[in-house]
């Protein structure tokens, strides 16, 4: 096709689709970048979800935890008060867990979120009102708590279940957006090894 053109015209020619392939990869690069920063970003802010979400997990556990070593010990005061306290700082540290959550966590999460502090509220007073009456002397054997604790079976299973939800929610959020990352990296790579096969060729 280029054998009729003077040679001047076909150096010519063949720079400008140098240039041209130049400017293509140097715009797709410039997008991936861009696409790659964004995901980047989410990411970053689901490393700090999937984070919380794990420490919303720990809490859930370490407040179980307590509680039914709490029942144990029920005829120990100073166990009863040591595990009470135990519980009231895992307590508040799943407080702050959901506080810090709510403030990154996008529309759908927020209403997870939003379920599951209800849960948690619920689980959280049930107790409350369940261990005064422990330190008081109100029950004299763990069967006795165990059946005042029984109101608040359902929000407290319902609450470790959102919970885990919750974490593997994050986790496929981030396997998406690494997938995501991979695949534009991938493109990139693609397009500037064809635009290297197509420059041999021209030269």
């Amino acid at each position: 096709m280029l054998n009729g053109l003077k040679i001047g015209t076909r150096i010519k020619l063949g720079f400008g689709m140098l240039v041209l392939l130049l400017l293509v990869l140097i715009g797709t690069n410039f997008n991936s970048g861009q696409q790659i920063s964004a995901d980047l970003g989410e990411l970053q802010v689901n490393v700090a979800s999937a984070n919380n979400g794990d420490l919303l997990r720990l809490q859930t556990l370490q407040m179980r935890r307590f509680e039914k070593d709490m029942i144990l010990n029920l005829g120990n005061k100073e166990k009863v008060a040591e595990y009470l306290g135990k519980w009231q700082k895992a307590e508040q540290a799943m407080q702050q867990a959901l506080d810090a959550e709510s403030k990154i966590a996008d529309a759908d999460e927020v209403k997870q979120l939003q379920e599951m502090k209800q849960r948690f509220i619920a689980y959280r007073d049930g107790f409350r009102q369940v261990s005064q009456k422990a330190v008081a002397g109100e029950f004299s054997a763990p069967p006795e708590v165990n059946e005042a604790m029984k109101p608040f079976t359902t929000p407290t299973h319902e609450l470790e279940k959102h919970v885990a939800a919750y974490v593997d929610l994050q986790l496929q959020h981030q396997r998406a957006i690494s997938e995501q990352i991979n695949a534009t990296i991938q493109h990139a790579n693609n397009l500037a090894v064809g635009v290297g096969i197509i420059a041999i060729l021209l030269a």
